[in-house]
């Protein structure tokens, strides 16, 4: 009996089944977990970005009235204003108008005693340079304490999809018409409706939706709110909030990656008892009953049965087992003898039946097969020439020439000695399983799949006749051939094939002059 090889054993395929059920496991509650997470993160941080668009909206709102002075100047002049790209601190631009007011207007008040449009260029520039300070610092404030990439405000002009960014999502230098270096501001860009469905939608109903953009470019993974500015029931602008898909995949791996890794070792563990268990309460139990099996098998010892029953323990579907096993061995001892005996009496009459199946279908003069094995063998060919058309055989009719002659005068004991010295001559040259008696001094061969060559066994056939040098008739025999080949195109039974041998070997014992005698 073979050893059963560690990773044929039951205890390496649990293992293997369990550690499949944990990966699977794991997959399918990451997946779900992921998923989940996913939909909560993306929901918290859309509510977050909506907070934040909202905070926005008050904040430029507190200061309403600067603000639309503001737009107004610099979406029109903003070529004109030159500012740090440094810059951290909005409140030195606000001292550097309200001291340049001061000089041209002392004593007054700006917003009361003076409006924004009373004011000379060189203040509306140093005003609007001052405010984009100011709003740019809050936009940049909220995207640090909300740890958000972008916040911006843009104003689409009405010219296509150009958008002017009032406030940018970054600092850009450039150099002035003066040569002197500043910040790039009001940048316009084409925003198409394409990629920008919701933004425009925002826009042309100036109403918030619960929708957002997304975007995949240069400036990372995002999500995108916006949120329409009004000024006097007058839409100046949309305010617009980037929350970073990157960040909240990174809050995702990071949350669900403890309760991933408790998880696996929960199941690891659980696995390593569940197959200690089954080890020691099954699969030892089998191999136990196992190794009896083995030993009965090389020993044949009943003992075993004896054995296999007292090493019972527990009433489980294996102890039932382990008592049909035994009861299996003892019925099995007792069955072989059984059949130790019968086999042999079969034995016996195999041999018999054999002996009297050879003495049936053997000539027992030649030892060729008889007529009887030759009739069963026409018929076979019979049957199978019904069932296909395309068959290779041939058939060879071989007659002693002078039995007759030789019977009459030197009697029957010599005419038998003839008829052997033929056959001795038909199975060297055609084989005895081909060759046939099928009369008194009438013999015929059946070359089955070996047609092609009976032309040439033929002729060797007469020829061993011809240089016989035996001096007595009785062993220096003639026998007149004849011979045919199955031809699919016109026969269609042996019947046929047989006849034009039979016709040939006439024709020949017609040429070699001798007479046949019944």
């Amino acid at each position: 009996m073979k050893t059963v090889k560690k990773r044929d054993s039951l205890i390496f395929k649990f293992t293997i089944l369990l550690t499949i059920f944990i990966v699977v496991s794991m997959a399918l509650i990451g997946f779900a977990n992921y998923q989940i997470q996913t939909r909560i993160y993306r929901e918290r941080s859309i509510n977050d970005i909506k907070s934040i668009g909202a905070e926005l909206e008050t904040t430029l709102l507190d200061d309403s009235e600067n603000l639309k002075n503001y737009l107004d100047w610099i979406t029109v002049h903003y070529d004109e204003l030159y500012v740090p790209v440094d810059f951290d601190n909005w409140e030195e631009a606000e001292r550097e108008f309200n001291t340049a007011f001061a000089e041209q207007y002392p004593g007054k008040v700006f917003g009361t005693d003076v409006v924004f449009e009373d004011l000379p260029v060189n203040l509306k520039n140093l005003f609007a340079t001052y405010y984009y300070e100011y709003t740019t610092t809050v936009f940049e404030q909220f995207r640090e304490s909300f740890h958000i990439p972008y916040t911006y405000f843009i104003y689409p002009t009405g010219n296509g999809e150009d958008c002017m960014y009032i406030v940018d999502v970054e600092r850009i230098e450039e150099t002035g018409p003066d040569g002197r270096t500043r910040l790039h501001i009001c940048d316009i860009s084409s925003e198409s409706h394409d990629d920008n469905t919701v933004m425009w939608e925002v826009w042309e109903s100036g109403k918030k939706v619960d929708k957002v953009d997304y975007f995949n470019n240069e400036y990372g993974v995002t999500y995108s709110y916006y949120v329409p500015l009004y000024l006097n029931n007058e839409k100046v602008g949309i305010i617009g909030v980037d929350a970073d898909i990157k960040a909240i995949n990174r809050d995702i791996i990071s949350g669900t990656t403890p309760t991933m890794i408790g998880t696996l070792i929960t199941l690891a563990i659980c696995t390593f008892l569940l197959l200690r268990f089954i080890d020691h309460a099954y699969i030892s139990k089998l191999v136990t009953l196992q190794e009896n099996v083995k030993s009965y098998t090389e020993n044949k010892n009943v003992v075993i049965a004896d054995k296999i029953e007292q090493e019972v323990t527990g009433k489980d579907e294996i102890s039932l087992l382990s008592f049909q096993i035994a009861d299996m061995i003892r019925e099995l001892e007792q069955h072989i003898k059984k059949v130790v005996d019968v086999t042999k009496e079969l034995t016996n009459q195999k041999i018999r039946t054999e002996m009297m199946k050879d003495l049936a279908q053997t000539d027992s003069l030649t030892f060729l097969n008889n007529r009887y094995s030759y009739s069963e063998k026409v018929n076979e060919i019979n049957d199978n020439l019904k069932k296909q058309k395309d068959m290779n055989f041939s058939v060879i009719m071989i007659d002693l020439n002078f039995l007759k002659k030789l019977n009459d005068e030197h009697g029957h004991e010599k005419g038998d000695i003839a008829l052997q010295r033929v056959a001795d001559y038909i199975k060297e040259v055609f084989g005895i399983g081909n060759s046939y008696r099928i009369g008194g001094d009438e013999f015929s061969v059946i070359l089955i799949n070996d047609a092609h060559r009976t032309e040439a066994l033929c002729k060797l056939f007469s020829e061993k006749l011809e240089k016989d040098t035996s001096e007595t008739p009785w062993q220096h025999v003639s026998a007149a051939i004849g011979y045919s080949m199955y031809n699919k195109e016109t026969d269609t039974s042996f019947e046929d094939v047989a006849n034009r041998a039979d016709d040939m070997m006439y024709e020949n014992k017609k040429i070699m002059k001798a007479e046949r005698v019944d």
